[in-house]
């Protein structure tokens, strides 16, 4: 079975600015680590002939153009993440249609692709911002990757589906829904198969997980930080600055658990593109709907 494989392409520092609301000074952010880091990816991908979906800043496209033209020409998908990695529980629906229209156009004028998967900041699709789907499809998008059903602080719905879906919206259009991957267990659903959660467990748990996954008929969601890859970048001056005084204890928490898991985890991406197959959101689910 072919298995989804996603990246969100932001610039580490940029977003943990962003998480804490300090503003983020321009041009220093993005920086040019993200370049780096996703042309590593690339080449991962180029040399086991993979397909994926790359969710991009636009921050970082209106930056780095070539690079999101480089994915683009290596025959990747692009996706919207948004153009500032904001939450959108910080936005209202109208601001939220502004930043998504501004992202979609950017990397529109830069690939001439047409942009119909998004993929919120920091999977902030939750019950209280549920109103963020009618907005997408408001906009033509065909795909959201944004719901991960299970509870955490900034981000979750526990009982929504856990596998690929249809989401009907307020003006009577639809938008497929792909939530990131869990497995069940007594009544509660584990996150499983990107980001933190792919570097803070041992391999042989992803694989495990992923075949589980498969056995049930299901394709796994596979989602990636190119930064997770690598070791954590030096905390911005910015948030050095603040640190103690004004960060908190929900702050020092997510800036503690980004230092974890950072021994190791390109190794194990490499045994992952090795062991299963892989495709994009549209080579996926694109043919079924054609």
């Amino acid at each position: 079975m072919r298995n989804i494989l996603t990246f969100d392409i932001e610039d580490w520092s940029e977003t943990m600015l962003e998480l804490l609301e300090i503003p983020v000074r321009r041009p220093a952010y993005p920086t040019e680590l993200v370049v780096h880091q996703t042309l590593d990816v690339l080449e991962m991908l180029k040399g086991r002939g993979i397909k994926a979906t790359f969710f991009v800043l636009g921050t970082v496209a209106e930056k780095y153009p070539e690079l999101v033209s480089k994915i683009s020409a290596e025959g990747h998908e692009i996706g919207s993440h948004g153009y500032r990695h904001r939450l959108i529980s910080r936005q209202t629906p109208e601001g939220f249609g502004r930043d998504i229209a501004l992202a979609r156009s950017t990397l529109r004028s830069i690939t001439q692709q047409e942009i119909v998967s998004y993929r919120a900041p920091c999977f902030s699709i939750t019950t209280k911002t549920r109103w963020a789907l009618d907005v997408l499809a408001d906009h033509g998008f065909q795909y959201d990757s944004s719901i991960f059903p299970i509870r955490r602080p900034l981000y979750g719905i526990p009982g929504a589906a856990r596998f690929i879906h249809q989401v009907r919206t307020h003006n009577g259009a639809s938008i497929v829904e792909l939530p990131l991957s869990t497995l069940r267990y007594f009544n509660i659903n584990f996150p499983v198969a990107g980001g933190g959660y792919f570097r803070l467990t041992p391999y042989w748990f992803t694989r495990w997980a992923i075949r589980r996954i498969n056995n049930g008929g299901h394709p796994a969601i596979v989602y990636i930080h190119p930064h997770d890859l690598y070791e954590r970048p030096p905390l911005p001056e910015e948030i050095r600055r603040r640190r103690g005084r004004r960060s908190g204890a929900v702050s020092e928490v997510i800036l503690k658990l980004q230092a974890l898991g950072r021994r190791g985890p390109r190794k194990k991406f490499v045994r992952l593109l090795d062991e299963f197959e892989f495709t994009s959101i549209r080579g996926a689910l694109g043919a079924q709907q054609a």
